[in-house]
């Protein structure tokens, strides 16, 4: 599996934030840029939130939000590179529905 982009909106600092990465991603900036904001991000992505398509707005503190305003979404969305095994038996079968799937070739999801 390897993560090809990562597209962050409305969370904390970020108002969009996009990476692409390669093989080697480095995060170079200033202090206070939202280098930090954006690890968090993959971080909640990956280990905090359940993976649903609409999450409960409630449980999340307001302080998460650009500006703190919870009517703008946050959206944390990741692009990956799967062989099909991997695809399997990552997801369960209810949750393989909700992801969009571009196929290059028959190896890969």
């Amino acid at each position: 599996m390897k993560i090809l982009k990562a597209e962050v909106i409305n969370y904390k600092s970020l108002g969009k934030a996009v990476v692409e990465f390669g093989n080697l991603t480095i995060f170079i900036g200033k202090n206070s840029h939202g280098k930090s904001n954006f690890i968090e991000a993959l971080y909640l992505f990956f280990n905090e939130f359940e993976p649903r398509i609409q999450n409960n707005v409630n449980n999340i503190p307001k302080e998460l939000w650009t500006g703190k305003e919870i009517d703008n979404p946050i959206k944390i969305t990741l692009t990956f590179k799967l062989t099909k095994r991997e695809f399997n038996n990552i997801l369960d079968k209810e949750m393989k529905d909700f992801f969009k799937i571009n196929g290059e070739d028959g190896d890969k999801i």
